[in-house]
């Protein structure tokens, strides 16, 4: 198996790292879960995605335009796959920084990449078939010493 090699230069005793890869969910909707989730604590990370999951917190998708919402109403969505998803990331990303003797309480989100991941084919014949595609994820959570 080969190493990873990321493009981002962090120190590694205060760091730590999550990938998931061919992950089969929307690129849209990861990239749009990172944006509410960089730079907050795990732990309310957390809390965010299981509000998602059982649909009682939204994720604002500012990508859409306002004419087309109806007045007095919020622009989100509940990407709950997605967020199933990111939240074992999340969960992932929290053990792996507890067993490098990080304080998890102090641990905050970096980064977050969502990537387009590999296209799979789905069908038998060549009417029939549709290209289903992924996403690669990968999150960098760092301790912060206030």
């Amino acid at each position: 198996m080969s190493k990873l090699k990321y493009s981002l230069k962090t120190d590694e005793k205060t760091t730590a790292r999550s990938c998931g890869s061919n992950l089969r969910i929307s690129r849209k909707d990861s990239i749009l879960i990172g944006r509410v989730l960089k730079g907050k604590h795990v732990k309310e990370a957390e809390t965010i995605l299981d509000g998602v999951v059982s649909l009682k917190k939204r994720i604002p998708f500012k990508d859409i335009p306002a004419s087309c919402i109806k007045i007095n109403t919020v622009r989100g969505k509940y990407p709950v796959n997605a967020a199933g998803e990111i939240l074992k990331l999340v969960k992932n990303v929290e053990n792996n920084a507890e067993s490098k003797g990080l304080e998890t309480d102090k641990i905050v989100i970096k980064t977050f990449e969502a990537k387009t991941g590999r296209s799979f084919f789905r069908g038998r014949s060549a009417h029939g078939r549709r290209k289903s595609k992924s996403t690669n994820i990968s999150i960098v959570v760092d301790e912060k010493n206030d």
